[in-house]
């Protein structure tokens, strides 16, 4: 790889990249195990407490809607 490339915090990647800069390639893992991939299909569990998904917002507790709609969790 040459030196002029930008690693950014990028452990792994995969795919290309653009103008030497690993942090464009379509799947990146930092050193942190921040997971960016792009076009992914994901199975299985997905755990979350923060982020957005299918035009909802989420918290811990609940899923906000982009409308305003709120669905609220609650502990057993």
């Amino acid at each position: 790889m040459p030196s002029s490339v930008n690693k950014g915090d990028i452990r792994i990647w995969a795919g290309e990249f653009t103008d030497g800069d690993l942090t464009t390639a379509p799947f990146t893992v930092t050193r942190t195990g921040k997971l960016n991939a792009t076009d992914a299909d994901i199975t299985g569990t997905i755990n979350s407490k923060s982020g957005n998904i299918g035009g909802f917002v989420i918290s811990d507790k609940s899923l906000v809607s982009e409308s305003g709609s709120i669905i609220k969790f609650f502990n057993k």
